[in-house]
């Protein structure tokens, strides 16, 4: 028997409500103003947003920058306890070799002050880096930015080290990674430096960012005896200083000498990384450098807060000049407000000298 067919609940009127149930009703976009506006307001949230983002970037690096000075006095402190109270730096001095070294060509004892540093500096590299093709550097005198290697050489650390370079010094942190490459993988560099082949060139991957006060290294007390001060920045040109005594004008210097730890700056930036886009060389007055004390504290100053300087040696003259030469089509270069490009003396170089050296002050109180 058929089975006759259901007929439906509810017929259609007519063919346009078959479609009407059969197709989803369409839901309404965004109009081309709606999405105009949203992109606006997005853009303006961004534009609100991203200069505090920057900022905040800026003030950490900027604190870390002030955590890396406070290690080296500290640093220095322990050092000392292990030390007879020594300040740690390079201290070979000439004609006291065999110097306690395994690479033969360091080995032998030499005359020359700044030779026995250098090779110190180089003994110290080769260490710490486990590549012992590095030559001596010739001429060179190990400069202020060097003299942590001799804290380096104490503590079981590996160079390059990122702790001695401020975070905003682009210059440097650039030669440190090139130099890095060059030692994973030597003549093979890739790095943003075309070039590194030298000796000359590769020791600056290790240079500090950080100035070390001169008279922590050499004599700043014995009047007329022998000692060293720079004539420039890069330290390619330097004097020594007085007629008399021992050429051991290297090191030998203590924690003890140190009469105002607090008042005396141990480290300082030459040039203020993070005021502006561009750093400012640490002698213009629109400067605001940190400095590190000896008694382990970090505090910033503008350079009119802290006293004029003066080489020990002769400290009623105002016989020592500072020169360096800005390029301002380097934008790593510290720049000096007014003086865009090319050389300039300096009469005074601050916490880099102080009158009465170690003994002296730079901070909270004038040196007679």
């Amino acid at each position: 028997m058929r089975t006759p067919t259901p007929t439906p609940t509810h017929a259609p009127a007519d063919f346009g409500e078959i479609r009407a149930q059969e197709m989803p009703a369409p839901h309404r976009g965004f109009t081309l103003i709606e999405l105009l506006v949203v992109i606006a307001i997005v853009a303006v949230l961004l534009g609100m947003l991203l200069p505090a983002l920057s900022g905040a970037r800026r003030a950490g690096r900027a604190a870390a920058c002030l955590s890396n000075m406070a290690q080296f006095p500290r640093a220095q402190a322990a050092y000392g306890l292990d030390a007879k109270d020594a300040i740690g730096t390079l201290n070979w001095q000439p004609d006291e070799g065999p110097y306690n070294t395994p690479y033969d060509d360091l080995r032998p004892s030499v005359r020359s002050p700044e030779v026995a540093a250098a090779r110190h500096a180089t003994h110290i590299f080769r260490e710490k880096t486990g590549w012992d093709q590095f030559d001596v550097p010739s001429p060179w005198i190990p400069s202020p930015i060097y003299t942590y290697l001799g804290i380096i050489e104490y503590y079981s650390g590996r160079l390059p080290e990122p702790a001695v370079i401020c975070p905003e010094d682009r210059y440097v942190k650039r030669w440190q990674y090139a130099v890095t490459q060059d030692v994973r993988s030597p003549w093979r560099i890739e790095s943003p430096w075309p070039i590194i082949r030298g000796t000359t060139e590769r020791r600056v991957g290790f240079q500090s960012s950080y100035y070390t006060t001169i008279s922590a290294w050499t004599n700043d007390h014995a009047q007329g005896q022998r000692s060293c001060a720079p004539l420039s920045d890069d330290w390619t040109a330097y004097i020594p200083l007085g007629t008399t005594g021992s050429w051991k004008i290297f090191g030998r210097r203590h924690s003890a000498e140190i009469l105002f730890p607090s008042n005396k700056v141990a480290q300082f930036d030459k040039a203020d990384h993070h005021s502006g886009p561009r750093p400012i060389f640490y002698l213009a007055s629109q400067s605001s450098s940190p400095y590190s004390f000896f008694d382990g504290s970090v505090r910033t100053y503008t350079i009119e807060q802290t006293n004029p300087g003066q080489n020990p040696n002769f400290p009623n003259e105002r016989s020592l000049t500072w020169g360096t030469t800005f390029n301002s089509n380097a934008p790593w270069d510290p720049v000096y407000p007014g003086n865009h490009s090319g050389r300039r003396e300096f009469p005074a170089v601050h916490a880099l000298l102080t009158r009465h050296g170690l003994r002296g002050l730079d901070v909270g109180g004038s040196e007679p």
